[in-house]
């Protein structure tokens, strides 16, 4: 899978062009995902669903193309999310992690962060 991106337009529908609002449970289908080649960004997500448990078999994000800045993992403005629920996420292969704005956000400080990661180049920023 290539790169995914969750925005507020893409969850909850744009009148302006004329898109519908997505179906939470459609989000299930992402359990099956294992691999992502490129990036993550996630600057949205639905108000009663208070983790990505969807990507609990997720298992690499290669970072082949970034997300802005260099990113591979975004996770921003999601003030319901509690967890990530990446159980299962073992490497990112290039590209750097930004997570902010997420005030509920528990445990991510115990994920070993630079064990994930292939290059030492690769940074963690984290702001709640």
């Amino acid at each position: 899978l290539g790169n995914l991106d969750f925005l507020i337009t893409g969850l909850t529908g744009d009148a302006w062009r004329n898109t519908s609002r997505l179906d939470p449970e459609k989000l299930n289908v992402f359990r099956t995902v294992r691999e992502i080649t490129g990036y993550l960004n996630i600057q949205y997500w639905p108000e009663h669903m208070n983790d990505f448990s969807v990507f609990s078999n997720l298992k690499r994000i290669e970072g082949r193309t970034l997300y802005n800045r260099g990113f591979s993992l975004l996770i921003i403005k999601n003030s319901n999310v509690t967890s990530l629920g990446l159980k299962f996420l073992k490497e990112i292969s290039d590209g750097n992690v930004y997570i902010s704005d997420n005030t509920k956000l528990c445990y991510y400080h115990t994920i070993k962060w630079s064990q994930l990661f292939r290059g030492k180049e690769q940074t963690t920023d984290i702001k709640l």
